[in-house]
């Protein structure tokens, strides 16, 4: 009976998979839209956002079964030339829904019996075949499971094409993880691209075309550089406040992140996409999907973090949209924001491209922390009125769609109620796991700290107090946020809203940002003080240790200045590590330094002699001093034994 109760949920989704991803004409009961309610609708949705955001322009379309109830331009596509936005000539870049599209070549080459989901990538790849790739299967990298590197660096390039340099891309495939829960992973999909163009012998951009984009009539759509000449594409704008944006760089992803997020295409293209999905994989009888191939494509048990969580299909995913069975996929780039929402109960498919919004930083280097503290100070005016411009699809649902039925009572499905003394403790966010140091770093400086306040409550800080809602389910006292936990063979995570891009899991004391950034930081100040003491003048400590605590410091500080900087530059793109591995050396002879300090503080000119009160402060300085360097020391050996062994 228990192992029942656990099935009904995917039965549920597999049923209802089955049932309404058919044709995409409208079904017997399914309440048709009204083109004038939804063209209203729109226009007074948008108008305001798009005013408050920033952006210059938008586009928007609304299918229905058959029918294109809505395609519409906002504003324009160039700030300087004043070009009107044209839905059926102005191609956006879609960012991440790349992703859906990638999966689908992946699909059609394993229903082509070229492989199977569950090999190994290593012998599909070829000569872009990197380490880890022998134990990396092909349904772990649709599921956001691969454990690749998150480290952005290098993905952009301004150059007028972006050629398939082997030795650059097979740098950039690093493993940093084992497969478990998802991980959001450009780099995956990235490598999902290299292995469509393996194995059809052509560039990711002809793969696409050949076997998406020319079956759907997608004229106006492209990966990469692609038909860009055949549409007008929209020019790169960041949102600056409300009715104020400026021109940014128009840039290309590098083949080895294409599989991600490279494709650009047209509102009314999109409508041809979004009718093929209702209609299960076929549009004008023209199939890009089997039955069985888009029924594998749509199956969200592929990962379900807990039974009231969202489900991950194979680069598609669930979408909570008011009680709704919804499924699509958001994307973003730099100067673009789109959303991709699909409704198969009532046959309705909503996309929104918005042509502005905040800018987005690809560099994890020490040189673009400013940049990147100044992308989080964005208006919320802004941040608001684009997201609610990403969130018209569900506004239209609930105002115009029939009022969806009560769902499925979920609760006596849960797992068993948890003690918050189960959840309490230092989680990091999964998807920042890297060989890039400041992407580990920037993963600590927002991870979360969970504290029990009684058995049923605890807080997070900086996000209020929870309440337990039975079966793992945590939810704000205040607002409308909610967790769930679950643990697995002494590892934890916990996932806002259940959504499975959203995926904290649960580290040691010992990585904590207490332990990793603000204890080893604090000392690193108090070293070059401490070695002061042993000036002369004061001698309070020897001078050997007073030399020891400050030059290991500053040659410290200096290597992990290089390390931050320019250290995913040399290794990955540039392939120059020697001087990596000599200012890596220097840091360790740097930490050795700083640790034998105190080994001198003590062994070198004793207590005896002096006034008490200056032996009390040659007592309080050589203990201050060993336990800064031991605060900077321990931290960087746990990392380096980890990272490396």
């Amino acid at each position: 009976m228990q192992k029942a109760r656990k099935l009904l949920p995917a039965l549920l989704v597999t049923l209802t998979v089955v049932l309404l991803f058919g044709s995409p004409r409208l079904a017997a009961g399914q309440s048709r839209l009204d083109r004038d309610s939804v063209s209203e609708f729109a226009d007074s949705y948008f108008e305001n956002a798009l005013r408050l955001s920033g952006a210059p322009g938008a586009v928007v379309a609304v299918v229905q079964g058959d029918e294109v109830i809505l395609l519409r331009g906002y504003g324009v596509s160039d700030i300087e030339t004043g070009r009107p936005t044209d839905p059926r000539r102005t191609a956006y870049r879609l960012g991440s829904i790349t992703k859906p599209l990638t999966a689908i070549a992946v699909l059609q080459l394993a229903e082509e019996g070229r492989f199977d989901l569950d090999d190994f990538v290593r012998p599909l790849l070829g000569s872009l075949a990197f380490p880890g790739s022998e134990t990396l299967t092909v349904r772990q990298l649709l599921t956001h499971r691969g454990g690749l590197d998150s480290d952005p660096t290098g993905s952009l390039t301004t150059k007028g094409t972006a050629d398939v340099d082997l030795e650059a891309t097979r740098r950039r495939l690093q493993r940093v993880q084992s497969p478990g829960v998802p991980a959001y992973d450009i780099l995956g999909f990235g490598v999902l691209g290299l292995l469509v163009s393996q194995m059809d012998g052509l560039s990711f951009a002809d793969a696409l075309e050949r076997r998406i984009f020319d079956p759907l009539g997608m004229t106006r759509t492209f990966a990469g550089l692609g038909r860009s000449q055949a549409a007008e594409v929209a020019r790169c704008h960041i949102s600056e406040g409300p009715g104020t944006a400026r021109i940014c760089p128009e840039q290309q992803l590098v083949p080895a992140f294409q599989g991600s997020g490279s494709v650009a295409s047209t509102a009314q293209d999109m409508t041809r996409l979004m009718r093929a999905l209702l209609g299960g994989g076929e549009l004008d009888g023209q199939r890009i999907l089997s039955r069985s191939a888009f029924d594998r494509f749509t199956d969200f048990e592929q990962f379900r973090f807990h039974p009231r969580a969202m489900g991950l299909g194979l680069g598609i995913r669930e979408l909570a949209r008011g009680g709704r069975l919804a499924f699509g996929h958001g994307g973003g780039i730099s100067g673009f924001s789109n959303q991709m929402d699909l409704f198969p109960a009532e046959g309705v498919g909503v996309y929104v491209g918005i042509n502005g919004g905040p800018e987005q930083i690809y560099e994890a280097r020490l040189s673009r922390i400013p940049a990147l503290l100044e992308q989080q100070r964005i208006d919320p005016q802004v941040a608001e009125a684009i997201s609610s411009m990403e969130r018209f699809g569900a506004a239209l649902a609930d105002e115009l769609l029939p009022k969806p039925g009560s769902p499925p009572e979920l609760a006596e499905l849960d797992p068993e109620d948890i003690d918050a003394h189960e959840v309490a403790g230092f989680y990091v966010f999964n998807r920042f796991k890297s060989n890039n140091l400041l992407v580990n770093l920037t993963a600590l400086g927002i991870a979360l700290e969970v504290e029990e306040l009684s058995s049923n409550e605890l807080v997070i800080q900086g996000m209020g107090d929870y309440t337990a809602d039975g079966g793992s389910v945590f939810r704000a006292q205040q607002g409308t946020s909610w967790f769930v936990f679950r643990s697995r063979d002494g590892r934890a995570w916990i996932s806002f809203r259940g959504d499975p891009y959203s995926i904290y899991e649960r580290r040691s004391t010992l990585e904590s940002p207490l332990f990793v950034i603000q204890l080893p930081l604090i000392s690193l100040a108090l070293l070059p003080l401490l070695g002061a003491l042993g000036l002369r003048r004061i001698r309070i400590l020897p001078g050997s240790a007073a030399l020891c605590a400050i030059a290991g410091t500053v040659a410290l500080l200096g290597c992990l200045a290089l390390e931050l900087e320019l250290a995913t530059v040399l290794l990955e793109v540039e392939n120059r590590p020697t001087p990596v591995i000599l200012w890596r050396g220097l840091a360790i002879l740097s930490l050795l330094t700083i640790g034998v300090a105190p080994y001198y503080a003590w062994t070198r000119h004793g207590l005896g002699r002096r006034s008490p009160v200056s032996r009390l402060g040659a007592l309080v300085a050589r203990l201050t001093l060993t336990a800064a360097s031991i605060s900077v020391v321990a931290p960087a050996a746990y990392w380096i034994v980890v990272t490396y062994f």
